[in-house]
């Protein structure tokens, strides 16, 4: 990659990684390109250079708000594969991880899994990230219906999330019944 592609690449995480934490802090409505330009150090300009809508600032954010969580999944599929622990393990370590360690990005997630509901370019990143997350528990877990199991996770990650304590704990276990139950079942 030369300089000036490498350049542009690091001020955009700049600017997602800035709009996260503003709609974190402050909620989706906070993203606008003013605040990320203040937020993240670097010019109104560049901002809308690189978004000119702040619909493509959030369509921005929503994709790489889902890349990291994919990431992470994809993480836990090998770590769980290279210490051989079962599907249901897997899945319970995953769930664990995003609470313990990524809880903001997946209640961001969720938050914007619900605006797609009213939004269509949401909507089209959301479908192109579940069908991502769905490919990978096909894999991991070799669920035929993986939307059914994807969509039984994001509730569980809502619901340990908006607990008062032990939210790590309670998706793993939580998560991992489900799996090892829906495994189960099918054979």
């Amino acid at each position: 990659m030369d300089g000036r592609k490498e350049r542009g690449a690091l001020r955009r995480n700049a600017l997602m990684s800035a709009a996260v934490d503003l709609a974190a802090q402050q909620g989706i409505s906070a993203v606008t390109h003013r605040a990320v330009a203040l937020s993240s150090g670097v010019s109104l300009a560049s901002v809308t250079y690189h978004y000119p809508t702040i619909a493509a600032l959030k369509e921005a954010m929503f994709e790489w708000i889902g890349n990291q969580v994919i990431t992470t999944m994809e993480n836990a599929i090998h770590e769980g594969e290279n210490e051989h622990l079962s599907p249901e393990d897997t899945a319970g370590e995953l769930a664990y991880e995003l609470c313990k360690e990524h809880s903001e990005l997946v209640v961001m997630l969720l938050q914007l899994l619900i605006a797609a509901q009213s939004d269509p370019q949401l909507r089209l990143v959301s479908e192109h990230l579940n069908t991502r997350a769905e490919a990978i528990v096909l894999t991991a877990v070799g669920a035929p219906d993986a939307p059914a199991v994807v969509a039984a996770m994001q509730g569980v990650m809502l619901r340990a999330l908006s607990r008062e304590n032990e939210q790590a704990e309670w998706a793993r276990d939580t998560v991992c019944s489900l799996v090892g139950r829906y495994t189960s079942f099918r054979q």
